[in-house]
Formats: structure tokens, C-alpha cells, sequence
């Protein structure tokens, strides 16, 4: 064999043995993914599990995505993820710059964060007219978490007007989306509306929705809801209602 043949052979020889290799290897927009996706967002791709925010490597996480970003800069889930990486490196002043900008970008997920980081005073001032303007955001984009939050907020009058009506609404669409704590606060907001039957089947309905997901208070409320039908007059068990118990 000429030497230019057994050139040819260890080239072929090195494509079938290293071609494997490099296949598996992760791209740094998979790698990113892998490390800081929200493990409840939406808008993920098929298959990408995320990480819990306790779990987030975050000095490896940022090294990553910043890979990833400047290899695709106008992603704006690379951009949540980049945030998300700042945040658990308690970096604030970065966190919020990216997470802010994924929300510009129409990321739902960025809205529903920046929600949460002011609302419970993580690192910024709590501030719940601040809150409820993401949550609106998220909550415009069919998120449910946001839907159910900027409920939450209307329930208790946190940075909005207390308003049970805006309440049920919100509450209304996460719970058709399948959000347990939705479901359990829409069905006492229907309870509480004693007098209607079709409102405390409404309600059942709701709290049974909710149990079957695991939400123990819903469970609870199933009890106590069962009270308000054996009830000899539906309307004068009202104050069977403020028995209820809801998620906040």
C-alpha cells in the first residue's frame, strides 16, 4: 500500500471514531438550556427539563450562556436563562437588565420572574405596584402563573384595586389552563357566592380539579364545601365559606 493510501485509511479510520464524539457533544444553546431553563416555562422546546433555581450552577451556568447568547443574540429565551444565571449569582443589577430585556422581547416566563423578585423583595425593593405590572405582562401573554398571581393580587388588593371580579377573571383563565391553586381560589370565590347552586357545583367541580393535583387545601375544601350543600338553607350557610381555604 502507497503511503498517500495509508493516509487515506487513518483519515476514514479517525471520521468513524471521532465523529460520535463530536455529535454528542452539547451546542452552548443546549448546554444553556440544560443548566438554567425554568423547569415550569411554557415556552420551552420538547424535552428540555430546566433546572430548579436551588440547583443552578450559576458560575457555570453564566459561562455558558453567554456562549450561547453572543451566538444567537436576539433569542430571547437565551436571554431569561442569562437573566436566571445572574440571579442565582445574586448579581441583581444584571439579572434584572436581562430578564427585563427577554421581557421586551415578548418572554413570558422574564414577567412572570421580575414579578416575583418584586412582589417578594428579592434583592430589589418590595414593591407591588411594580409586581403587578409584570404579572400583567406574563398574564397578557397566556401564562398561567402570571394569570394566577395578578389574581392573587386583585384578591388581596396588592399594587391594584381589590377587586374580586378582575379576581375570578384571572383566575378563570390559569384555571383553564390546569393551575391547581387557580382552580382552589376561583372555586371559593364561587362558594362564597352562596345562594347559587350552580355556583357551589362550580365549585366542587373546582376543588375537585384542584385535589386531583395534589393540592391539599382543596382537598380540605371538598369537606368542608359538602357542609354548605347539607346546609338546611344554601343561603344561610355563608359563613361556611370563610371556612375555605385558599392559596395566596
Amino acid at each position: 500500500m502507497t503511503h498517500r493510501g495509508i493516509a487515506v485509511v487513518l483519515i476514514c479510520i479517525s471520521f468513524v471514531y471521532l465523529w460520535p464524539s463530536a455529535a454528542e457533544e452539547a451546542s452552548p444553546q443546549d448546554a444553556c438550556d440544560a443548566l438554567a431553563a425554568h423547569p415550569l416555562d411554557p415556552q420551552l422546546p420538547e424535552g428540555i427539563k430546566g433546572t430548579a433555581f436551588q440547583d443552578i450552577d450559576a458560575e457555570q451556568a453564566l459561562e455558558i450562556c453567554i456562549i450561547a447568547l453572543r451566538q444567537h443574540p436576539f433569542n430571547p429565551r437565551l436571554m431569561f436563562q442569562l437573566g436566571r444565571s445572574f440571579d442565582a449569582s445574586r448579581s441583581s443589577v444584571n439579572a434584572l437588565k436581562w430578564l427585563k430585556l427577554a421581557s421586551k422581547y415578548g418572554y413570558a416566563q422574564a414577567d412572570v420572574n421580575l414579578g416575583t423578585l418584586y412582589s417578594g423583595g428579592f434583592f430589589v425593593p418590595h414593591d407591588d405596584l411594580e409586581a403587578a405590572k409584570w404579572y400583567r405582562l406574563g398574564a397578557v401573554h397566556n401564562h398561567m402563573v402570571a394569570q394566577y398571581n395578578l389574581g392573587v393580587m386583585y384578591s388581596n388588593g396588592l399594587g391594584v384595586p381589590l377587586d374580586k371580579g378582575e379576581a375570578e377573571k384571572w383566575y378563570g383563565l390559569a384555571a383553564a389552563q390546569g393551575h391547581a391553586s387557580a382552580q382552589l381560589n376561583l372555586g371559593v370565590l364561587y362558594a362564597q357566592r352562596a345562594g347559587h347552586s350552580e355556583d357551589y357545583h362550580k365549585s366542587m367541580e373546582l376543588f375537585r380539579s384542584a385535589a386531583d393535583q395534589g393540592n391539599v387545601k382543596a382537598k380540605v375544601n371538598l369537606e368542608t364545601a359538602a357542609l354548605l350543600n347539607t346546609a338546611l338553607e344554601f343561603s344561610e350557610a355563608v359563613w361556611l365559606s370563610d371556612m375555605l381555604q385558599l392559596d395566596r
